[in-house]
């Protein structure tokens, strides 16, 4: 393939899997209906990369150019966007300014919230791909499927966060990290001096 497609192949992958989500949600996506004609960009500053969501009935389209200005701006990490749409750790990241909201602040918290609150139902799913099969054996696997499913995820979600809580532990607040540049700095004046003084003297010595 060539390289230059990537990033579109990317995107359209993306956007696949987030349309899934919605798509295969218990309730279908519908805490998205109500900013349907909005658009949300999300910056990831680590990725230099800027996406564009554009909230559309039933799905979202993205984009990586956008004419006019986003209805609300996210930047963040991508390691951090999982945390991002829980309301508890949000609220810390964006206190400690590892994210910053901006424009329509409560479009975009309501956007994080309704993602992070989409709950694929397991059953539609494997209804949609078996469905050939007799009503029966796709009961059969259907029950088991939806558990397993609801495990997993449950799972992954817990194993995710506390992961990147201890990651986010090990990360500089930007707060502690302008305290250790003017600790260095001043360090690094206390050393000019002192090279000086002991210049002084061993010329006084000479």
């Amino acid at each position: 393939m060539d390289a230059r497609l990537l990033p579109a192949a990317a995107d359209a992958a993306l956007e696949a899997l987030l349309n899934t989500a919605v798509r295969y949600d218990a309730r279908q996506g519908a805490c998205l209906q109500p900013l349907v004609g909005k658009t949300v960009q999300v910056s990831f500053d680590d990725l230099g990369m800027t996406l564009y969501l554009i909230i559309q009935p039933g799905e979202i389209a993205l984009n990586r150019t956008l004419e006019g200005a986003p209805d609300a701006v996210i930047r963040t990490h991508a390691l951090l966007w999982p945390l991002l749409k829980q309301p508890d750790t949000r609220m810390r990241l964006l206190d400690e300014e590892r994210a910053t909201l901006e424009g329509d602040t409560t479009l975009a918290e309501r956007l994080l919230d309704c993602l992070g609150s989409l709950s694929p139902d397991i059953g539609a799913f494997v209804e949609r791909w078996l469905g050939l099969l007799p009503a029966s054996l796709l009961e059969q696997a259907r029950r088991p499927l939806e558990q397993l499913g609801d495990n997993l995820r449950q799972t992954l979600q817990t194993s995710l966060k506390d992961y990147l809580q201890f990651e986010l532990n090990l990360l500089p607040t930007r707060e502690s990290f302008e305290v250790f540049s003017q600790q260095v700095a001043a360090l690094a004046e206390q050393v000019e001096r002192l090279e000086k003084r002991i210049a002084r003297l061993e010329k006084e010595n000479a």
